[in-house]
């Protein structure tokens, strides 16, 4: 028999990328909505917010209790695109309810 899947409860406040000691949040990123514990949720950044042209992102780290998935497009990701960089960032909802903001730091 499948277990039944357990209902969370995301409240997010706000999302913020952190690159070498910066950090920006980003505008109406705020997030309420019930997820299965451990699915993927997508969160869509703008990388020019806080990266320069012909920056390179090697790997991500998001803050607990989400876990990093994967990204599309997959890293390393090279800045080369003048005007825009969406990067979609796949991460896995926790277990429990969660209430607060989500920190994703990218590293070169």
């Amino acid at each position: 028999e499948r277990e039944e899947e357990s209902v969370v409860h995301l409240g997010i406040s706000h999302i913020s990328l952190l690159h070498n000691g910066n950090s920006v949040e980003i505008e109406d990123s705020a997030i309420s909505t019930n997820v299965n514990a451990g699915e993927i949720i997508k969160v869509g950044v703008q990388l020019y917010r806080i990266l320069k042209h012909k920056d390179i992102v090697e790997s991500i780290k998001v803050s607990e209790p989400f876990e990093f998935a994967y990204t599309e497009p997959k890293l390393p990701v090279k800045l080369d695109e003048e005007d825009s960089y969406i990067l979609e960032i796949f991460m896995k909802a926790p277990a429990f309810s969660y209430s607060g903001p989500i920190e994703i730091e990218l590293k070169n």
